[in-house]
């Protein structure tokens, strides 16, 4: 995170608007040094770390709709397999020879569910 900032800050040329807020007097001195060792200004620098917190959160939502999607589809796989094996189909031979235990595709589709879930509850998303 700190490199990413780190390149956005030595290429800041936006408009900036006004911020205030407190911090303690160490960590202004230690962040300023980091700054000036970095050349760049502590401005540049707290935009780029605000605007890399913001990309990373971005990319942890689409994380998370991807587990969304792969959810629903184990889901989906969940319910078609428990319906065949209890319409009596729970072995099925392919045309290429393949034979499907439906019983089995179950519990690989819950078990995704179960792990997907765990994450997501982890995540806060329910």
């Amino acid at each position: 995170m700190l490199q990413r900032a780190l390149e956005k800050a030595k290429k800041d040329d936006d408009k900036k608007v006004s911020i205030n807020f407190q911090t303690p007097s160490l960590l202004k001195e230690e962040f300023e040094k980091l700054c000036k060792e970095s050349g760049v200004s502590v401005t540049a620098m707290l935009n780029s770390l605000m605007e890399v917190a913001l990309e990373e959160r971005l990319g942890l939502a689409k994380d998370t709709m991807q587990l969304l999607d792969e959810l629903d589809r184990a889901n989906k796989s969940y319910s078609q397999s428990i319906k065949m094996v209890e319409d009596g189909d729970r072995f099925v031979t392919t045309t290429d020879g393949e034979e499907i235990d439906f019983a089995f595709e179950a519990k690989i589709a819950l078990a995704k569910i179960n792990a997907i879930t765990l994450e997501l509850e982890k995540r806060s998303i329910k």
